[in-house]
This record gives C-alpha cells, structure tokens and sequence, in this order.
C-alpha cells in the first residue's frame, strides 16, 4: 500500500489556505491542491514526514508538532480507477507570525 501526507497551511485568519498548482500525474493536471507527498523509510513520524515533504515543496520550514492530523483516507479498492491500494494522512496548520 502507497503512503502518502497531504497538508493545508492557513494564514492566522484562517481566510486563505496555500495550494499548489499540479502538473502531474496526468489526472491532477491545472489542479489546485495541499502540499505533501509519499512517506519514505527515513521517515520517523507521519508528522514528520509531513514537515520534511513541505519543506522540499516550499523551501519554509514548518515543524512536525505544528501539524495537526485531521483525516486519514484509505483506498482499499485495487480495481478500477485506481490501481492500487493507498492511504493519505491529511494535516493542517496555521502560519505564525514568528
């Protein structure tokens, strides 16, 4: 099974959230969407890899415990549209004004 983050930073308003314009894969072309990506063998929490894979988006740097985890989505389905099975861990944070 794919492991993957996905995370949604707000302004301290909560009024605007930083989305990224993808170009792949091929289904998610021109779409806006969170930052995130696979989760690698290094990694050694979820929140961690969550703050590792915005870092390598974004170049800021937002620390593992700033990242609060809301939702995780499973695909147990390996027929169809999808492949093969995955699981996305959803976070969110708050830009501070530090």
């Amino acid at each position: 099974m794919r492991k993957y983050v996905l995370g949604f930073v707000f302004n301290p308003e909560l009024t605007d959230v930083l989305l990224i314009l993808k170009n792949r894969p091929v289904e998610q072309h021109n779409r806006l969407n969170g930052i995130g990506g696979k989760l690698e063998p290094t990694d050694s929490s979820i929140h961690h890899a969550m703050s590792r894979e915005f870092s390598e988006e974004t170049t800021a740097i937002i620390r593992p415990d700033s990242w609060k985890h809301f939702v995780t989505m499973v695909n147990n389905n390996d027929k169809g549209r999808w492949k093969e099975k995955w699981e996305v861990e959803c976070f969110a944070s708050v830009l501070s004004a530090e």
